[in-house]
């Protein structure tokens, strides 16, 4: 009996391995598809759908078929905030740099402005797409969800970035990890501490 019920487990452990790399697989299928720029969003968003049901007890729902069906119905939302996101981004970089070359040149209160800004900018990076994930509303009212939620939850926020941290971290020192586990565990974590805000937040307009 207790055999048996060792193989089950094993069995069970095996299978989750299998979905886990099946999933890091699509994300990289799925970012390539699109040619890396227009495909990395859509497949981040996808994978963070999946995720999201596997957290909220569907675990043995058809991951290609789930994958794919989020992948296309996000994919111009998810374009738009991830290359306005990246634009921005580049935007903020280009400041650091002047700021950077403009050291003692400029007066105090510019620097402290712009990581301001620079950290309202990583709230939304952290907050928009579990955001988008689980709940239908105007990107406007997701970007000032991700901004307050952000704010309030800081403390997550902050579990978030030391989870981006590391998974990107413990890739560079096991690349090995990097093409079967990285990014699932990067988007199984990233959602399941988003959940621990979300399931206290009553809504009648989540997924």
């Amino acid at each position: 009996m207790k055999a048996s019920g060792m193989v089950t487990s094993i069995d069970h452990l095996l299978s989750w391995v299998a979905r886990l790399a099946w999933l890091n697989l699509l994300f990289i299928i799925g970012t390539l598809a699109g040619f890396f720029l227009l495909g990395l969003f859509p497949a981040l968003t996808a994978c963070l759908g999946v995720t999201r049901k596997w957290l909220k007890g569907n675990r043995t729902l058809p991951v290609w078929k789930t994958f794919w069906h989020l992948y296309r119905n996000e994919w111009k939302l998810t374009n738009g905030v991830g290359l306005g996101l990246s634009i921005v981004g580049g935007i903020l970089y280009l400041n650091y740099q002047i700021l950077k070359s403009a050291e003692g040149e400029v007066l105090f209160i510019i620097p402290f402005a712009f990581y301001g800004v620079l950290f309202f900018y990583g709230l939304i990076v952290l907050w928009i797409f579990p955001l988008i994930v689980h709940y239908k509303a105007k990107l406007s009212q997701q970007i000032k969800n991700a901004v307050i939620i952000g704010l309030t939850k800081i403390y997550i926020s902050f579990g978030m970035a030391v989870l981006w941290f590391a998974i990107g971290y413990y890739s560079l020192m096991l690349p090995s990890l990097f093409p079967f586990f990285s990014f699932t565990f990067l988007f199984i974590g990233w959602m399941w501490l988003a959940l621990q805000v979300f399931i206290k937040i009553p809504s009648n307009k989540n997924h």
